[in-house]
């Protein structure tokens, strides 16, 4: 990749969040690629978020609230319409801007104040199917109603081929796959004797509490689970951890990659639970330490597990602990590739033919 010149495209990247995690870390390491090749202005919607992003060579600007606050898909579409004005002065002077969101609402308010597919992209590590949490009719009419957003989007910005085939087929637009960065990491260290760790924001998503209740039999040869992470679930899992008997909690808030090296141990085990995923960083970075994986059998845990390794209800669960299956990684994209992929990307992005396009995915 070469270094960008005063005649390079200039891009804006929108964080569409009100939270820190494994997306925004992602965000982070694209703006660090995208520098190679335009020039790239960072939009923060959080304060919190300046750790992250300020020693990126972009320029930063921070505009707390201004593109994502909490709430449903109609409030999105109020404060983007009533904030219309505000975002398009302030992003209009870009070639492109890259609306980086956990979710399809997450760029409502910023894509509705541009209004203009050709300059508009999404950058969605998944898409939130509804009906795996709500009944069939009302998921499905939810999941047609987010659908409708992708018109704002020139194309779509994802992590893996699994992601975008589906996200293509409920947004209708070209996607473009850009892998997760995965740090190398040490390999843990034999300093513990086995456990369990959960890894990961303690939210619904995640089905933490669920998980601990399910890991509670007397057979259970972990009977440490530690869990590492911090979120609105905190305090059920606190509650949750005095009542039960055959395992000990020991809940140690969130940890930087490089606290993690001495948390974990060669022998522990990572078990998630979750109900929905993109493609969980967390396993990758598991199996880069050379440790066991169990992961809940969801779409986007496919792509970085093998079968062996999942497990589909309770009864599953408890008998790959007794009987633990091999460590069996699925190996990531090399960086060479991802850089490429990126190269792809961005030469899809500035062609103007490609906003013709509205279905399919490239590769």
């Amino acid at each position: 990749m070469s270094e960008t010149g005063r005649d390079a495209p200039s891009i804006a990247m929108v964080i569409a969040a009100d939270v820190i995690g494994g997306h925004e870390f992602q965000a982070r390491a694209l703006a660090d690629d995208l520098v190679r090749l335009c020039r790239v202005t960072i939009y923060l919607n959080r304060e919190e978020h300046l750790p992250v992003f300020e020693s990126a060579a972009a320029e930063i600007e921070i505009h707390a609230g201004l593109f994502l606050t909490k709430g449903w898909l109609g409030k999105q579409v109020f404060r983007g319409v009533r904030r219309r004005r505000r975002i398009r002065r302030l992003l209009e002077h870009h070639d492109y801007v890259i609306v980086c969101g956990g979710t399809v609402e997450a760029g409502v308010c910023t894509s509705l104040a541009l209004d203009r597919p050709r300059k508009s992209i999404l950058y969605l590590p998944s898409f939130y199917d509804r009906t795996v949490k709500w009944n069939k009719p009302i998921g499905c009419a939810y999941n047609l109603l987010l659908g409708w957003f992708g018109i704002f989007y020139k194309c779509i910005i994802t992590i893996n081929h699994i992601q975008a085939r589906l996200i293509g087929g409920f947004l209708h637009r070209p996607t473009l796959i850009v892998p997760n960065l995965v740090k190398i990491l040490p390999k843990s260290a034999a300093n513990y004797p086995p456990r369990i760790l959960c890894i990961g924001r303690l939210d619904r998503q995640k089905r933490i509490p669920e998980l601990l209740r399910w890991l509670d039999f007397a057979e259970n040869p972990f009977p440490e689970i530690v869990v590492i992470g911090d979120g609105p679930d905190k305090t059920a899992v606190l509650h949750l951890s005095a009542s039960l008997q055959h395992i000990r909690v020991n809940l140690v808030g969130w940890k930087s990659p490089l606290e993690q090296d001495d948390l974990i141990g060669s022998r522990d085990i990572l078990i998630l639970n979750s109900l929905i995923e993109g493609e969980p960083l967390v396993i990758r970075e598991a199996h880069a330490r050379g440790i066991a994986v169990l992961a809940r059998n969801i779409v986007g845990i496919r792509g970085v597990t093998k079968k062996a390794n999942r497990f589909n209800d309770q009864a599953e669960l408890r008998q790959a602990l007794q009987n633990l299956p091999e460590i069996r990684p699925v190996a990531p994209p090399s960086r060479a590739r991802r850089e490429r992929l990126i190269l792809r990307a961005f030469k899809s992005i500035t062609q103007a033919q490609n906003s013709a396009r509205t279905s399919g995915y490239i590769p």
